[in-house]
């Protein structure tokens, strides 16, 4: 459509809902989009004198909104009109909007994507590093879903499903001129592994963070339980596949962790998840028909889109490939530099 614009460079999404894919070949069930899902339970930071800290929860999409709805970074959104943000957001006493981060700048580059991201928290903390917190995030899928955070049980924000709607923007004063919009996207649902980490950088935490004054360092976590309406354990389900794509793509993904999760968790998922991909493969059965046999010109011009789409990945894949040589070279330089320095 002509007013899906993309923000430059971002690349097309790589699995789209406009291709028709063999489960068996593929590994891919057919016109089903998919997606890399980041949701963070939590990601803070404790200040050098351990007062002021913060904690943010946090969920990134793609495609991001047209950028009349972004908050300028370091400003709060809007009530409405420009910047008023993302829809249905809701925060509670102490929690506030990340105003920090609103997700890459509008045209950054971005080879993986470019996602908002929607994030909220509280600050000016001064016992996260003295006691143990406990922190919370309730994940329900589908059309009624939403995603919530509280922090030692304490409401901090909150966004539903109505959250991930369209968002469209007409130039008023420019009759005739296309307007930009985001379609309807939807509460993610891709399988989820857990992740714990502690990660520093200049970029969040400033130049000190790196300056050798703060190791060793800990983090410590009590427990991690996971809550389920019913058993959905496993990250190939049936009706998100992923272990055949993975495998046939593996320079996308690197070597795989060992143990492998299927090894030490079995997999079990419930008659939910298959029913649901059989409704996939029915309803890809009608798509067929609709396109190939009432309008040929349309099941061109996607097996086009899908081509182009193809070209542009590996254009972006070429590059990507590209910025992590020289990052290698540059590592490895930096390094043998230390070592003669040292020496």
């Amino acid at each position: 459509a002509p007013d899906l614009k993309l923000p430059p460079p971002a690349p097309p999404q790589r699995i789209s809902a406009c291709q028709d894919h063999d489960l068996r070949e593929d590994g891919l069930l057919p016109f089903q989009g998919r997606g890399a899902t980041e949701l963070d339970v939590l990601e803070g930071a404790v200040t050098n004198a351990g007062s002021g800290s913060y904690a943010v929860g946090s969920v990134q999409l793609s495609p991001g909104v047209p950028a009349y709805f972004r908050p300028p970074l370091f400003g709060f959104p809007t009530a409405e009109g420009p910047g008023a943000w993302y829809r249905k957001l809701t925060f509670g006493k102490r929690g506030k909007p990340n105003n920090g981060w609103y997700g890459p700048p509008y045209g950054s580059q971005c080879l993986t994507g470019c996602p908002d991201a929607l994030s909220g928290g509280i600050t000016e903390i001064d016992d996260f590093h003295s006691r143990y917190w406990t922190y919370r995030m309730e994940w329900r899928t589908g059309s009624d879903g939403g995603v919530a955070w509280y922090y030692d049980d304490e409401f901090v924000w909150s966004m539903e499903a109505a959250s991930f709607g369209e968002y469209k923007i007409c130039n008023s004063s420019a009759p005739g001129a296309p307007c930009l919009r985001t379609p309807k996207r939807q509460v993610p649902a891709e399988p989820m592994s857990l992740v714990m980490n502690t990660a520093i950088g200049t970029w969040n935490g400033g130049p000190t963070a790196l300056d050798g004054k703060h190791w060793p360092a800990s983090l410590w976590v009590d427990y991690v339980r996971v809550w389920q309406k019913e058993e959905h354990t496993g990250c190939d389900p049936p009706d998100y596949p992923t272990a055949a794509y993975i495998e046939k793509h593996a320079d996308l993904y690197g070597e795989p962790a060992k143990p492998l999760g299927s090894e030490t968790c079995p997999p079990v998922y419930p008659a939910s998840a298959h029913e649901h991909a059989k409704a996939i493969l029915h309803a890809a059965d009608g798509i067929r028909s609709e396109f190939h046999l009432k309008d040929s010109r349309v099941a061109a011009d996607m097996q086009a889109a899908e081509a182009n789409a193809q070209k542009a990945q590996a254009e972006y894949r070429a590059a990507w490939k590209e910025e992590v040589k020289a990052a290698e070279a540059a590592a490895a330089e930096a390094e043998a530099a230390a070592e003669a320095e040292a020496a």
